[in-house]
């Protein structure tokens, strides 16, 4: 897959919380790819953009509905 196909599917304060979001969807059969923050390592003190996860452009809507369903995430359209 290309790298250039995928989209913004969260945007996470914390390392665990992303990696939580990204098991979640893999479970389901959909690859998900976590951006690092470029800004340094922790996010949750306003030191960077957060963790990224992204999917395939095809995964998308089928990813948010699944973050969406888990009541843990809100995905932004």
């Amino acid at each position: 897959m290309s790298r250039s196909h995928l989209i913004e599917i969260g945007d996470f304060a914390s390392l665990p919380e992303a990696e939580i979001a990204k098991s979640l969807l893999e479970s389901h059969g959909i690859s998900a790819f976590m951006a690092v923050p470029s800004g340094g390592a922790t996010p949750e003190l306003g030191f960077s953009d957060g963790y990224r996860l992204r999917v395939a452009a095809a995964d998308f809507d089928d990813a948010k509905q699944i973050l969406q369903k888990s009541h843990l995430y809100a995905v932004e359209d």
